[in-house]
């Protein structure tokens, strides 16, 4: 789930249509909006200060609270209302994984702790799971 959105999606500001990224990425330097003319387009990701979209909130809290593993990679869990998606998790009994870069504040709350590289750490689960299936 893409909480903070995506740079898969661009959206003009003015009137809403959606592009796919790589179908505007090599007009960028001149774009504007097929649908109103607007040069406002904006990456479908959310900028520090702005509010989640309440869909997706909603969303990442009922999956929270219907985990039976909760994983955490490379957050320092220090931005509301995300961060209280661990504390939701463990309420309804989880397991809580962190695979992060450094340590943060709440790491006494996670079951299972890996410090390294996300890109790393994530691309060896994947070769063991290949291994075991």
């Amino acid at each position: 789930m893409e909480l903070h959105g995506s740079l898969k999606y661009v959206n003009c500001l003015k009137c809403g249509k959606t592009y796919e990224w790589e179908d505007i990425v090599d007009k960028i330097d001149d774009i504007k909006c097929e649908n109103c003319g607007s040069v406002y387009l904006k990456p479908r990701i959310v900028f520090f200060g702005e509010q989640l979209p309440r869909d997706v909130l909603n969303e990442a809290i009922r999956e929270a609270e219907n985990s039976d593993v909760f994983i955490v990679v490379g957050s320092s869990l220090q931005v509301y209302p995300a961060a209280s998606l661990p504390f939701i998790a463990r309420k309804s009994c989880a397991k809580l994984i962190l695979i992060n870069k450094d340590p943060t504040d709440k790491d006494w709350m996670f079951d299972i702790i890996v410090y390294g590289r996300a890109g790393e750490i994530l691309t060896k689960i994947v070769e063991k799971v290949k291994e075991m299936i």
